[in-house]
């Protein structure tokens, strides 16, 4: 089922250009006479909050503990092979992009 969208008018559209162009005036001191309503910063994120992530964390880390521990010698040997070669390319790469900036001088002379 497709949601009707509601557009907003033009002159509710005109109202709230002008909104925004009256506090970049205010935020500029080019005016003085908004009404300012300040609002409170919002309270520390809960402390079970924190929990579930945790506890989100560590289950996608037992997930991935199971999926290790079924794989055969030959695939885990091809995992590392595989890991040792992005280790390989990333300071390959660290390399290169530390040489780059004396190869652009020696080219500009």
């Amino acid at each position: 089922m497709k949601k009707s969208r509601e557009y907003m008018n033009d002159e509710s559209f005109n109202r709230l250009v002008e909104s925004f162009n009256q506090a970049i005036e205010y935020e500029r001191g080019e005016r003085d006479d908004c009404r300012v309503t300040v609002v409170a910063e919002p309270a520390d994120k809960p402390a079970n909050k924190k929990v579930r992530t945790v506890k989100s964390t560590t289950s996608l880390m037992q997930k991935l503990a199971r999926e290790i521990e079924s794989l055969t010698e030959d695939d885990l040997e091809r995992v590392a092979d595989y890991v040792a070669l992005l280790k390989f390319r990333e300071q390959a790469k660290a390399k290169t992009v530390g040489r780059r900036p004396a190869s652009r001088a020696a080219a500009a002379r």
